[in-house]
C-alpha cells in the first residue's frame, strides 16, 4: 500500500489579497515560507520515496523546505500546474465579482460547468493531473510519497481520488501549507486526513479565507 501526501504551497501576496493566480509564477510571502518550513518539520523521520511539485516556484520553494529535510531531489511534474485561469488571472476577486458578476456566480454554484476565458475548466485539470497521480501511486508500493500543487487541483485530485463528482468541488477545504493523506492499494484511494493544518500552529491563528 502507498501512502500518497497532498501538501499545497504556502501563502502568497496573491492568496493573502485574493488574487487569481494561476499559472502567473509568483513567490511565496514571509508568512508562506515560515509556513513551508513548519510543513517541512512533519516528514522529520518519516522517509519520503519521492517528491513531486509543480513546476511554480510557489510549489517549489514549498516542496524544498521537506525535500531539505529529506535528502532527496524534487520531481518537477508539469502535470501538476495550476489552473490555466486565463483572462482571470491576476485579478482580484473584487474585480471578477464586477466585471463578470455571471461567471463568477457559476463558477461558486456550478464550478464544473466553468471555462475560464482563454483558460482551463476543471476537467482539463482533472484529465492531466488524476491519471500522473495514479501513475506515480502504482509505482512506489508500500513508500510514501509527497506531491505538492496548488488549491485547485489538489480538490479535483480528491474528487478524483473518492470518485465523486467535480460538482463538489467547493465541499472541499484545501488551506494554503494544508495537509491531505491518501492510501492507494489495488488501484483504489483512500482518504485518511484533510485539510491538516496541525503543523502550523506556531504561526498562530489563521487569517480569514485561507482556502484562495
Amino acid at each position: 500500500m502507498a501512502k500518497i501526501y497532498l501538501l499545497r504551497h504556502g501563502q502568497t501576496a496573491w492568496n493573502k489579497n485574493r488574487i487569481f493566480r494561476g499559472r502567473h509564477d509568483i513567490p511565496l510571502d514571509d508568512h508562506g515560507l515560515a509556513q513551508a518550513d513548519c510543513a517541512g518539520r512533519v516528514w522529520e523521520g518519516i522517509q519520503l520515496a519521492q517528491i513531486h511539485s509543480s513546476p511554480l516556484s510557489r510549489a517549489m520553494q514549498t516542496a524544498e523546505a521537506v525535500a531539505n529535510k529529506q535528502a532527496i531531489q524534487i520531481n518537477k511534474t508539469p502535470e501538476l500546474i495550476d489552473i490555466d485561469y486565463g483572462q482571470w488571472t491576476g485579478k482580484s476577486q473584487d474585480e471578477i465579482e464586477k466585471d463578470c458578476p455571471e461567471l463568477n456566480r457559476q463558477w461558486l454554484e456550478c464550478p464544473e460547468k466553468v471555462r475560464f476565458p482563454q483558460g482551463e475548466n476543471l476537467a482539463a485539470v482533472r484529465d492531466r493531473a488524476f491519471p500522473k497521480l495514479v501513475e506515480i501511486a502504482g509505482a512506489v508500493d508500500g513508500k510514501s510519497i509527497l506531491i505538492v500543487s496548488h488549491r485547485v487541483v489538489l480538490k479535483v485530485l480528491i474528487c478524483a481520488a473518492l470518485d465523486v463528482p467535480l460538482s463538489r468541488f467547493w465541499q472541499i477545504q484545501v488551506d494554503t501549507a494544508s495537509l491531505s493523506t491518501l492510501s492507494f492499494k489495488q488501484g483504489g484511494f483512500t482518504i485518511q486526513k484533510l485539510n491538516d493544518t496541525c503543523h502550523l500552529r506556531s504561526l498562530g491563528s489563521p487569517r480569514e479565507a485561507v482556502d484562495f
